[in-house]
């Protein structure tokens, strides 16, 4: 168990395909070609040039809109601290109310089972 690799240490050998028949292209696919003035080198630096014109125009959209939502951000948090702060108290108010409320009814329950223990407790001594 574990003498043997369980990948074999040898290089994988490169395949060469070979087709049975010659490849041909069409005759006006070669004079295009030979009678082309672009080489290998002008026809990289144009879709080069390509890629980079389409990279910066996208780039430049990201920004305005980066920069758009940025102002309605903002313009968000203006509008939000211009307005009056009372409506954010009476939320408040109305929740430590809610609170209020809660607190009040469980230290009433807890009174009435405080009462009935007494009451148990006297009960019990009288017997």
């Amino acid at each position: 168990m574990g003498s043997s690799a369980s990948k074999p240490e040898e290089p994988p050998k490169a395949q060469v395909w070979a087709s049975e028949t010659p490849v041909r292209f069409s005759e006006p696919l070669i004079d295009s070609l030979q009678s082309s003035s672009e080489s290998d080198f002008t026809r990289t630096k144009t879709i080069e040039l390509h890629i980079q014109t389409r990279v910066a125009s996208e780039l430049k959209k990201l920004q305005e809109r980066a920069s758009k939502d940025f102002e309605e951000r903002i313009a968000r948090i203006f509008t939000e601290e211009s307005a009056p702060p009372s409506e954010e108290k009476s939320a408040g108010d109305s929740l430590r109310q809610l609170g209020r409320d809660a607190v009040q009814k469980d230290v009433e329950e807890l009174k009435r089972k405080l009462e009935q223990r007494r009451r148990c407790r006297s009960w019990m001594r009288g017997l």
